[in-house]
């Protein structure tokens, strides 16, 4: 939706840029003399004009310090991190951060990981694999930003020690098959249960609370504990896969370096066709690529010593400001060539 109505705002300005703008200009008054000359002597028109002023000396300078700046600016970029946490998006002093951490310190997170678990014939009912259960849902625990952690693995648990007299050392897992299925018989028709696991104990999940103002580390976490599940529970017989709010901030960070990548390179293509295309000439072409990239290059290498993130709101500006810097650079170039004719 972002995408076709972007195309359509770009549409309706250029028909209004040859229709009704043109109109207008006819209506309007010309600018007053006396602010004409004042914009030819101004500070801006005296800074351009020295700016412009040919100087081979001056040429060497700006070029070496534009090599500098490049390069630092290439090893900025490496250094930038990519984040997709909406939280980050608002101030520290802002009442949705603040509610969002109050709930993180009340209620141990506002949002969730999902472990979901495929052990086909009623595996969850299984003691081996309820066993190897048991182990990854430790392991989720104490991955961070976790603050608790729920499955039917609790509902075992909870059960077996009611049964054995409420002591705290009896809240373990059934030993046997018959154990479990007949736990797993007095756990049916409970609202809870049925939220976590499928009725004939085929399918079910590891539900991790996570604290959103705290998932950063989380987020960092996920592909090698997302290559851990895929080595060790991707059997017929057991699987497991992640999903859940967390994992869909893991992959957007992925999109957006793979996005940014292939939209600033289609981008610069199309732009490279054009500017061949409107100035009739390679040299100049390739000339006015130059400070058509720059710009965005050096946006993003100051985003990492200012602690700017790569997020959806940041990843637009390589985009905006490629299409201001083209829009100038065909006026510049335009003029160039018609003084050169």
């Amino acid at each position: 939706e972002l995408g076709v109505l972007a195309a359509a705002g770009v549409g309706i300005a250029f028909l209004l840029s040859f229709t009704m703008v043109p109109a207008l200009l006819g209506a309007v008054r010309p600018p007053d003399p006396a602010f004409l000359e004042r914009q030819r002597h101004g500070l801006v028109s005296r800074l351009l004009s020295w700016l412009g002023r040919p100087n081979r000396r001056r040429s060497l300078v700006v070029l070496a310090a534009a090599v500098v700046v490049t390069g630092a600016a290439f090893y900025s970029v490496s250094q930038i991190r990519v984040g997709a946490n909406p939280i980050q998006y608002f101030k520290e002093s802002d009442p949705v951060r603040l509610d969002v951490e109050a709930i993180d310190r009340s209620l141990g997170g506002t949002t969730t990981i999902e472990a979901v678990v495929n052990a086909p014939g009623g595996g969850l009912k299984e003691p081996e694999k309820l066993r190897r259960l048991e182990k990854l849902q430790a392991e989720i625990e104490a991955l961070p930003g976790v603050s608790k952690t729920l499955s039917v693995l609790d509902g075992y648990k909870d059960l077996r020690r009611v049964l054995e007299g409420g002591q705290a050392s009896a809240a373990k897992l059934p030993d046997t098959r018959p154990m479990a299925a007949q736990l797993y018989l007095l756990l049916e028709g409970d609202d809870d249960l049925d939220a976590i696991v499928q009725d004939d104990g085929s399918v079910g999940r590891i539900t991790a609370r996570v604290r959103m103002s705290n998932s950063k580390p989380l987020i960092e976490a996920m592909p090698s504990f997302d290559a851990k599940l895929l080595r060790e529970f991707a059997g017929e017989d057991l699987e497991v896969t992640t999903t859940g709010y967390i994992k869909l901030m893991v992959n957007m960070e992925r999109y957006m370096v793979t996005s940014l990548a292939k939209s600033l390179s289609l981008a610069f293509c199309v732009v490279a066709a054009l500017l061949f295309l409107m100035l009739r000439s390679l040299r100049l072409g390739v000339l006015a690529l130059i400070p058509n990239l720059w710009p965005i290059l050096v946006g993003l290498g100051i985003m990492a010593p200012l602690r700017i993130e790569l997020d959806p709101g940041t990843l637009m500006i390589g985009s905006i400001a490629l299409g201001i810097v083209v829009d100038d650079t065909v006026h510049f170039l335009f003029r160039l060539r018609w003084h050169l004719d």
